[in-house]
């Protein structure tokens, strides 16, 4: 079971995500480190949970505001962690600049995506193993600003992940991040039924039994923010899941 720690970096530091409401993020506080810094946090992922890999999302570049791509490089450069970037990527020069900056892989999120053929495009430079796409689902709906994929039922959706060539999908609950709510698994269920690609998920993850569930569920890994920055989810508690 993938155990995957996550951080959201907006303006150079790392934000307290709450249900995808961005204009409300604020400076994390975290029991893992002294202060905001993402190099900080992401050394203390590694050294206090012995993770190997980690997500991050340049909320910044996902809302065309700016880019936090030196925060990457440094990441990058000062741990061994294995970095998957949700960077609001839809190009393929920008999946290649990611790459550059140090990243394992990259995600293609239908919140960010214009098109399929966009996907098409990402795949076919980077390479299956490269891409991760995410099915990003707020409030009952795929969040998406692509008709093109409005018209899609979330499972309907991860076919098209899958057809077109990414490695594995996320499964995020935008609505239930932040919020220690635990995950709502009805169309989670239906998706990894469906495909036969690593389906990961995350959004309001609060406990190991949780993690367990989700593992015996079938799924391949779990994001997982909050429940660490609070102390919730202790490094002993998952020593034998990662």
């Amino acid at each position: 079971m993938r155990v995957i720690p996550v951080i959201d970096v907006l303006k150079g530091k790392v934000v307290q995500a709450i249900r995808g409401e961005r204009q409300k993020y604020q400076p994390l506080k975290t029991v893992l480190a002294p202060s905001s810094e993402p190099t900080e946090i992401a050394q203390a992922f590694q050294d206090i949970f012995g993770f190997n890999e980690m997500y991050i999302a340049d909320l910044d570049a996902i809302q065309g505001l700016g880019s936090n791509i030196e925060v990457i490089k440094k990441i990058s450069n000062c741990t061994d962690l294995k970095l998957i970037i949700d960077a609001g990527v839809n190009k393929p020069r920008d999946t290649i600049r990611i790459l550059e900056a140090g990243a394992e892989k990259v995600i293609i999120a239908t919140e960010t995506l214009d098109s399929i053929k966009q996907l098409e495009e990402c795949v076919k430079i980077a390479g299956r193993q490269k891409i991760v796409g995410s099915l990003d689902y707020k409030e009952g709906r795929i969040l998406t600003k692509s008709k093109e994929i409005m018209q899609f039922k979330p499972v309907q959706v991860a076919e098209i992940f899958e057809k077109t060539g990414a490695g594995e999908i996320i499964f995020l609950e935008l609505s239930r991040v932040g919020t220690l709510q635990g995950l709502e698994t009805v169309i989670l269920k239906k998706v990894i039924q469906t495909v036969n690609i690593p389906v990961l998920t995350g959004g309001g993850i609060d406990s190991v039994r949780e993690i367990i569930d989700l593992q015996n569920l079938g799924i391949a890994g779990v994001l997982v923010a909050t429940a660490f920055h609070k102390g919730k989810i202790r490094p002993k508690d998952i020593q034998n899941l990662i």
